[in-house]
């Protein structure tokens, strides 16, 4: 790996951080919430499962494996294990599965560029070997097809049960994976079983208490985004700083706090925009736009 060395200059550096930025957390927690409440709500809820769902599977691939990191001067933080890379895993996951609910012909070009580039990204870096980022998007391109095609024909079987049972089901599911995986050294599986629980409750409460339209006009987008964005911003950095003040156990204190930020994302904003006439219930049958 030393000959990344040779390659970097500030230049590079700063065009391969921003490329990796579209990875990070952050910007998800700013790209989900746009796409759900501004756009197409049904197309982000999938979007939104997938990434989650990915994370988990990263975490678990990650325990699994045990690859160190390069030894080389790391650009930027990275902690737990290297194998397969979860920048890489969770940017082939979204952006292919955009590419492939959107069907745009403009879009996979686009999709191929920003998959590439977070992928090059960790590894000028120095936070992993070309093999990491191979096999995550390898891996975040299996998950984005089976989430393409779930999303198009879900089983039959699921669609028929009763939204409480799928709630307890989804509920079962993240309580066991991180049980599973506690003793993970990756500190992010807390944070996406959280993020996962809260946004899989959150998404069927929404559909069954205020099934919103997205808001019309530029100043009412604005204004919800902006509240909107606000508040996510707000608990994670208020919630991280009340748990370390009251004593809670981290893994406890991350996983309640992204499952607060969820919940606000996918049910309790949309409710309020509604209350603040910044948007509308939806008829039942009335379809997204394109």
């Amino acid at each position: 790996m030393d000959w990344v060395l040779d390659l970097r200059t500030p230049e590079l550096t700063a065009v391969f951080r921003a490329f990796s930025f579209l990875g990070d957390p952050t910007f998800f927690l700013l790209f989900i919430p746009f796409g759900y409440w501004l756009w197409r709500t049904d197309l982000f809820t999938r979007i939104g499962l997938a990434l989650l769902f990915s994370t988990l599977l990263n975490v678990t691939l990650k325990d699994l494996f045990q690859v160190p990191r390069p030894g080389i001067p790391h650009l930027v933080e990275a902690g737990g294990w290297a194998f397969p890379s979860g920048h890489a895993q969770i940017a082939a996951t979204i952006w292919l599965l955009l590419a492939l609910e959107l069907a745009r012909r403009w879009l996979w070009p686009l999709a191929v560029l920003l998959i590439v580039g977070v992928a090059a990204s960790r590894v000028y870096l120095g936070v992993h070997y070309p093999a990491d980022v191979v096999a995550g998007i390898a891996v975040g391109a299996i998950v984005a097809v089976a989430a393409w095609r779930l999303g198009r024909r879900p089983p039959t079987w699921w669609a028929g049960l009763a939204a409480a049972w799928q709630a307890l089901a989804g509920a079962a599911l993240v309580a066991v994976w991180a049980l599973a995986l506690r003793n993970t050294v990756d500190d992010t599986l807390w944070q996406a079983a959280g993020a996962l629980l809260g946004f899989w409750i959150g998404i069927i409460c929404q559909r069954r208490t205020v099934d919103f339209a997205v808001p019309h006009g530029w100043r009412r987008a604005a204004i919800a985004c902006v509240l909107g964005l606000g508040v996510v911003f707000g608990l994670r950095i208020g919630l991280k700083a009340a748990f370390a003040e009251l004593a809670v156990a981290e893994p406890i204190a991350d996983m309640a706090r992204y499952v607060v930020i969820t919940l606000w994302l996918t049910w309790f904003a949309p409710w309020l925009f509604v209350v603040l006439g910044l948007a509308e219930r939806r008829s039942p049958a009335a379809p997204e736009p394109s």
